[in-house]
């Protein structure tokens, strides 16, 4: 199923996935790999749908390559990602050679998304009155667990 994210002020937050390689003597190593998966909201033609990505296995595009090293000094945000992962960007003499690759799940992209679909109380239904026989308003929930994970995907190879 390939979904669209919506696009509304409300759900602009990201998800995304940050690789960051180090260049030496034995070539290119991965150093780290942040994942962070927020919850957003998706629609298609047959309604909309909120996805937990907290739970996700992300496959995504790179979307941004950036390098610091030798002249290069990492950027305000280069520094706070390895400050976080207690990575050193100095070496011996001159700062090491790193790549920064990110991926990132946009307002407006098409994404594929595979996962257990389950219905919930949907905490945004406007209050409205309602008898006692009415049922509660629901959305349609995109989810995982560690025996059945979701799935979200922008690569354009993607089923």
């Amino acid at each position: 199923m390939r979904l669209l994210i919506i696009d509304d002020e409300e759900n602009i937050r990201t998800t995304t996935v940050v690789v960051l390689e180090a260049m030496g003597n034995a070539g290119t190593r991965q150093v780290l790999r942040e994942t962070r998966g927020v919850p957003f909201g998706v629609d298609d033609e047959s309604g909309r749908a909120f996805v937990d990505a907290s739970v996700a296995h992300l496959a995504l595009d790179v979307d941004r390559t950036s390098a610091s090293g030798f002249l290069n000094e990492p950027t305000a945000v280069q520094h706070a990602l390895l400050k976080r992962h207690r990575v050193r960007a100095a070496g011996w003499i001159f700062n090491r050679t790193l790549t920064y690759q990110e991926a990132i799940v946009e307002p407006g992209e098409l994404v594929t998304i595979a996962g257990r679909a389950v219905r919930e109380a949907d905490p945004e239904a406007p209050a409205g009155e309602r008898g006692y026989r009415d049922a509660m308003p629901t959305r349609l929930l995109l989810t995982g667990s560690p025996k059945a994970p979701l799935l979200v995907s922008d690569r354009r190879d993607a089923p």
